[in-house]
């Protein structure tokens, strides 16, 4: 018994499938950059309720705001002894971020 196989080579080859391209989303609000930047005030006040509300939790995190860089700090504090047990970001963090951005100043104003 034999078997044949023919072939049409008149016929294209097959072309690779193209991608589907995913749905296109409508423009959410945006999560960060200059339009979703709140005010130092409106910063301070969210602090200060946030604060509160941990308060009658009796739990001993604390929100704060870093006086030199304005960075929003969490902190785990113990309630007895008031020791900062946890610090985000770090001090060292908080100091790099500072030291960085100083010599950012330097670089700036000796190109000018």
């Amino acid at each position: 018994m034999s078997m044949s196989i023919s072939m049409d080579k008149s016929a294209t080859p097959p072309q690779p499938a193209e991608r589907a391209q995913p749905p296109a989303q409508p423009a959410a609000q945006p999560l960060m950059g200059p339009q979703a930047e709140l005010s130092t005030s409106e910063v301070l006040d969210i602090v200060a309720k946030a604060n509160d509300a941990m308060k009658s939790s009796q739990s001993n995190v604390l929100f704060t705001v870093d006086p030199d860089s304005g960075e929003r700090v969490v902190k785990v504090v113990d309630k007895e002894t008031q020791e900062v047990l946890r610090q985000i970001p770090t001090v060292e963090m908080l100091k790099i971020a500072k030291a960085i951005e100083k010599m950012q100043g330097v670089l700036v104003s000796t190109q000018a």
